[in-house]
């Protein structure tokens, strides 16, 4: 990413390019890494595309996450447990601060970006092991 000598960043939109998410992410959900390295110690900034129908299992992070719905709505939830009952309508312009390893899910109905920025090394680590997309012997 363009960077100056200072580590400055400063991009266009156009400048930005999405990739496939890792695969601890459900299969169709693309990043878009725009500053640091989330596998990396440091600051980073990211967007996460979800489309529409995607589910994220009960998982956490071993730091703190912020995230920003930019467009579309997260539904998310806080436990162990994947409950619907619990989930929460989170619309375009909302904020969510989620504590290091406090453990919560969501469910996108309709194509979603979020941004998301931490303290990397980043990591999601699931509740339940099996339910690791990248443990899935089908792959992507």
């Amino acid at each position: 990413m363009p960077a100056d000598d200072s580590g400055n960043v400063l991009l266009t939109l156009n400048e930005m390019q999405w990739i496939a998410g890792p695969p601890t992410l459900p299969p169709g959900v693309r990043i878009m890494v725009i500053e640091g390295n989330p596998r990396e110690a440091g600051p980073f900034t990211m967007r996460l595309w979800f489309p529409a129908g995607t589910r994220v299992a009960p998982h956490y992070h071993p730091g703190v996450e912020h995230a920003t719905v930019l467009s579309g709505s997260a539904h998310w939830g806080m436990g162990e447990k994947f409950d619907a009952d619990k989930l929460r309508t989170m619309p375009a312009g909302s904020f969510i601060m989620i504590c290091a390893g406090s453990p919560h899910f969501g469910q996108i109905t309709e194509d979603t970006i979020i941004q998301a920025h931490g303290i990397g090394p980043w990591r999601t680590i699931y509740v339940n092991p099996a339910d690791d997309p990248s443990m899935s012997t089908s792959g992507r």
